[in-house]
């Protein structure tokens, strides 16, 4: 918790807790973490205001995170799968995280990381269950994708109704 000044976010602390980053953190997951958290810590830092000595921040420390945009969420198979697992992570809910097959914009909600593969990022590796996509490093395993106007499917039912095919290339 920090007190307002003419910069942003350059205020003094008056309070301050950390709170874990873990695989499954999305960034929903964390707004409302963080909302729960701040909450807890806003009544006793009422209680004890009048006493409080607040804390410089260390501008060395401070870096500047730009606003998301959609372009930032297309996801880019040159990437490692480890890399791009934590991008969907962190664009949950917006901007969501995307790519193009068959002219189709396909979000994915929510995917795993695979083994490597000989195949060209991009490629579409297909079974019976699964999809993942080839990436620079990596397979992304898809769990839960939505077509555009669509509601969510996990894999299986996205094989079976979409019909994608094994080396489909995406973009």
């Amino acid at each position: 918790l920090m007190q307002m000044d003419i910069g942003l976010d350059t205020g003094d602390m008056l309070a301050k807790e950390t709170l874990a980053i873990t695989p499954e953190t999305t960034g929903q997951s964390l707004y409302e973490e963080l909302s729960i958290l701040g909450g807890q810590m806003l009544l006793p830092l009422l209680e004890t205001l009048n006493t409080l000595t607040p804390e410089t921040q260390d501008n060395a420390q401070a870096t500047h995170a730009a606003k998301l945009s959609k372009a930032e969420a297309k996801l880019d198979f040159t990437k490692t799968a480890q890399e791009l697992e934590a991008q969907i992570r962190a664009f949950t809910p917006w901007p969501g995280s995307f790519f193009i097959w068959q002219d189709k914009t396909i979000k994915v909600l929510k995917a795993a990381i695979g083994k490597s593969t000989p195949h060209k990022p991009g490629t579409l590796l297909v079974d019976k269950e699964s999809v993942s996509i080839a990436c620079k490093e990596g397979t992304l395993i898809l769990h839960t994708l939505q077509i555009q106007g669509k509601k969510p499917l996990d894999a299986a039912a996205f094989i079976n109704g979409y019909r994608p095919q094994n080396n489909d290339i995406v973009s």
